[in-house]
């Protein structure tokens, strides 16, 4: 994906605080993948999906600073941030379909896991001001060696989930069950203070959910579930952010 990344104008002008030849957001982005399935006989059955993704953003743009008491020079700032993630994210499970007492099981047990690392490299410096009267553009604006960073961040994550789901048919009847437990820990380092941050946790949660075949492809239903989805990184003061639930 290429584009000029967030080039705005000046208020109340119509000047373009960018440049074109420094303006830019590029991001590249693949993943690679396979889903593979067995049956061990006709009721029971073994399946594993799996990718891996990766991704890298190159954000460089010009922002506006101070205006000068002539009241037509205009301070501008660069920024350049450098961004790479990648991730593993495998799922295996089996399901197997059984029947007794008038009731028709479908059950479901897994093992998943995933991991991810990302990287962020924020740096920033002056820039030519810009003469919101006569401006000129293609300046061969480039980021200074040794330019300072503001951002400089490794973050890792790792989540391992076990999960079990039973769905019931009885007659016109579905009941579907299920309950999962979650470990996870990650890891941010910020490289500019040089700090650490650990966190970690687990937690159970849960989904229930019941529909009824009234006919004529009319099915009502009612369902709840409870998630949790690990947040990696940390606050300003350093304590890792908990959880989303």
């Amino acid at each position: 994906d290429r584009n000029d990344g967030e080039s705005r104008v000046y208020y109340p002008t119509r000047v373009l605080v960018g440049d074109y030849d420094y303006d830019r957001n590029d991001r590249d982005f693949f993943s690679l993948g396979y889903q593979f399935e067995h049956r061990l006989n006709a009721q029971w059955r073994v399946r594993q999906n799996a990718r891996y993704q990766h991704g890298d953003m190159l954000l460089r743009n010009l922002y506006a600073g101070a205006l000068a008491s002539d009241g037509r020079t205009l301070a501008r700032a660069q920024l350049q941030a450098r961004e790479r993630a990648e991730g593993l994210a495998v799922d295996s499970q089996v399901e197997g379909d059984l029947a007794g007492g008038g009731l028709r099981h479908r059950v479901l047990a897994g093992l998943d896991a995933r991991r991810l690392s990302g990287r962020q490299h924020y740096q920033q410096a002056a820039a030519p001001g810009l003469d919101l009267l006569d401006p000129r553009y293609g300046q061969g604006i480039t980021l200074p060696s040794g330019a300072p960073s503001i951002i400089k961040v490794r973050q890792v994550t790792e989540q391992w989930g076990l999960y079990l789901q039973d769905r019931i048919e009885a007659g016109d009847w579905t009941i579907l069950l299920g309950a999962r437990r979650d470990d996870h820990r990650d890891v941010t380092d910020n490289h500019l203070a040089d700090t650490r941050t650990h966190g970690r946790g687990n937690a159970y949660t849960w989904r229930a959910g019941v529909s009824y075949a009234a006919g004529a492809g009319v099915a009502p239903y009612a369902g709840y579930a409870t998630s949790l989805v690990p947040q990696a990184g940390a606050s300003y003061d350093g304590k890792p952010f908990d959880p989303s639930r």
